[in-house]
């Protein structure tokens, strides 16, 4: 056996029991930078979800937004979670747009004091390149079935019918925003909607405003959540994606074939959220 492939089946062993030979755990869901694909973050959520020893889970949010949807099935698979385990939110530098919307699924959301908050607000840009390309003598021919096909095409300007139908689009997603807001923060769609102008907030503006609940940082809601699940101590249990196998993790592909040869071959069977 290669010298790779024991130490992949080494580590991999290690985490096993050393992971069984915790107590109850807390754990962490760490979302960082723009969030455009939500499959890892969710394959890592189902993991809390089971994971038996896993009694609340924290989620770690330093995100500036991203995809609507993306966050929105984040924000789902989230309240789902919570329905079985309790759900926190910690804030880090900024939790915003998309960001904050996936903060909403927690029972409580913490931010620091300069932490960013809200940017409560979608936006769409197109770029519009026309006349540089006239200047050019360049000229963009586009054929097309539907006459809204090309809409936003950047190599001519945008007409008034086409300006409405995208606010019309924009228009619902940030219903669907602030509804989000009114079912999980308490305040009333007037208030919320006087807050989904885009603008951002400091943590303790957000929290005067309700957006959050309190101004504590990391470890201090670890402690928060300790204390209130019923912990002996805080254990931290962060996730990995359950649909890679950990060989692929590391990169080792003879490791990854070999496992997967035995898996067929029925001489081993791994936990089934390692698959």
């Amino acid at each position: 056996m290669r010298p790779l492939l024991v130490l992949a089946l080494l580590l991999w062993l290690a985490a096993r029991f050393s992971n069984q030979a915790l107590g109850p755990q807390i754990g962490v869901l760490a979302i960082e930078g723009v969030i455009l694909d939500s499959e890892s973050l969710l394959n890592k959520i189902k993991t809390l979800e089971e994971e038996e020893r896993v009694s609340a889970v924290l989620v770690r949010i330093n995100s500036p937004g991203g995809g609507a949807a993306s966050s929105q099935e984040i924000f789902g698979a989230l309240k789902r979670l919570g329905a079985k385990k309790p759900v926190y939110a910690s804030v880090s530098s900024v939790a915003a747009s998309g960001g904050y919307y996936v903060a909403l699924s927690a029972k409580k959301i913490y931010a620091n004091p300069a932490s960013l908050m809200g940017s409560i607000g979608v936006i769409l840009q197109s770029l519009n390149v026309s006349e540089a390309f006239g200047k050019l003598g360049l000229k963009m021919e586009t054929i097309k079935a539907g006459k809204n096909k090309d809409i936003g095409n950047m190599f001519r300007p945008m007409s008034e019918e086409e300006r409405q139908l995208l606010s019309g689009v924009l228009s619902d997603v940030h219903d669907q925003f602030i509804g989000a807001i009114v079912e999980n923060r308490p305040l009333s769609e007037a208030e919320v909607r006087a807050l989904a102008d885009g603008r951002i907030f400091t943590g303790r503006q957000a929290l005067e405003a309700k957006l959050i609940d309190g101004l504590l940082g990391f470890e201090e809601v670890v402690s928060l959540i300790t204390a209130e699940v019923g912990l002996e101590r805080a254990e931290l249990y962060y996730p990995k994606d359950t649909k890679r196998d950990l060989m692929e993790r590391l990169g080792l592909e003879e490791a990854s074939h070999f496992l997967e040869g035995f898996k067929t071959q029925g001489l081993i069977l791994l936990d089934p959220k390692l698959r």
